[in-house]
């Protein structure tokens, strides 16, 4: 079983994102331990220090990231560096991998205010990697209620940006076959600053990377985190939402629609 996973904002590096793709294709997504800096030029350290768990490589950066994927935009075989900077305007940086661990200074691509999330997926069937990220907004510069959407080439640069309408202020995004039929949905879950309260929003894709406007479910908690697998080997995608110390899983009913949350702790 394989769970796509993003690391919240101001939280320690991730670790591996799977990403089980659609109708039986498979997109690789893997995350490193690198930490993105605005630094110039690149350093490199030979060794890590004792106290240390691995060797630090600091690539070149704009602003400060709040999440990043890692997956093969350019079809080389190598790993690339997909990274959102969280500010405002907000920026998608793509760094391609040599396959040695090291980058390419970034190509800079727009996305919305604040955003906190990015995913990498195939969204339109040509499997060639696709980039959804979700953008928070800010109190004073008005809270965004959007994913931005860039479609692939498959040679390391995306076509224009394209923006999806979600709940509120959707901290996290995720990418799967929620609806079962065996195409590529968009999901985000959202600290909404309206009337509805905290949600997730489900965009049922078109196969085409075009999708249905959003339907909304409500939370009834304050999410920060989300990842989807088939957790009970019914071939249904599950989501499990993370809220502070503890994690509620919504089991899959198929088409889209969950059961009501299990919840469980993380921490004491």
């Amino acid at each position: 079983m394989v769970l796509s996973r993003r690391r919240p904002a101001g939280r320690g590096a991730a670790v591996g994102r799977g990403q089980t793709g659609v109708a039986g294709r498979r997109t690789a997504i893997r995350r490193r331990q690198l930490r993105l800096e605005w630094l110039e030029p690149r350093a490199l350290l030979a060794a890590a220090e004792p106290d240390e768990l691995f060797a630090r490589e600091v690539f070149p950066g704009g602003g400060t990231y709040s999440d990043f994927a890692a997956a093969d935009v350019n079809r080389d075989g190598h790993s690339d560096l997909i990274a959102v900077n969280g500010e405002s305007p907000g920026e998608i940086s793509v760094l391609l991998g040599d396959g040695a661990g090291h980058f390419q200074p970034r190509a800079v691509y727009a996305a919305g205010k604040y955003p906190q999330s990015v995913v990498a997926a195939d969204l339109n069937g040509d499997s060639f990697v696709d980039i959804v990220a979700a953008n928070i907004g800010s109190f004073n510069q008005g809270y965004e209620r959007t994913v931005s959407v860039r479609l692939g080439r498959g040679d390391g640069t995306f076509l224009a940006e394209t923006k999806l309408d979600t709940g509120g202020r959707p901290r996290a995004v995720t990418v799967a076959d929620f609806t079962g039929d065996g195409k590529a949905d968009i999901l985000t879950v959202n600290t909404d600053d309206t009337s509805l309260g905290s949600s997730y929003s489900l965009l049922a894709g078109n196969g085409d990377g075009t999708f249905a406007a959003r339907v909304d479910r409500k939370l009834n908690f304050a999410p920060e985190d989300v990842a989807a697998g088939d957790l009970n080997g019914d071939g249904r995608q599950d989501l499990v939402i993370g809220r502070g110390q503890a994690v509620t899983v919504l089991l899959g009913q198929g088409g889209g629609a969950y059961a009501a949350g299990v919840d469980g702790a993380t921490a004491a």
